[in-house]
């Protein structure tokens, strides 16, 4: 298995976050081919058979860390960060701290 880039484990965590092709491309100033490319060579690395598979391998390896997944989901302007602290607001969710 080769390394993961940053650029990488940030799409590991965007699909763990349930953000699609078509959001993360607009965040990330790239095209959705791109980003579907990113994910081929990903799940090449890993071994995976699809996303899942390579969040979950990803996760059981130690890539990312599932205390950086949270449970609410985020504020997709903030974009794709681990770690990105979010609380409750009327409406929605907004970045906290």
């Amino acid at each position: 298995m080769k390394d993961i880039t940053e650029n990488e484990k940030i799409l590991l965590y965007a699909e763990a976050y349930g953000i699609a092709d078509k959001q993360l491309a607009a965040l990330r100033f790239r095209s959705g081919k791109t980003i579907r490319y990113e994910w081929l060579l990903i799940r090449r690395k890993l071994d995976a058979f699809n996303r899942t598979d390579a969040v979950v391998k990803s996760l059981r390896l130690g890539i990312i860390d599932i205390d950086d997944i949270k449970l609410t989901p985020p504020n997709r302007n903030l974009g794709v960060y681990p770690g990105n602290q979010y609380k409750p607001i009327a409406g929605g969710y907004t970045r906290c701290c």
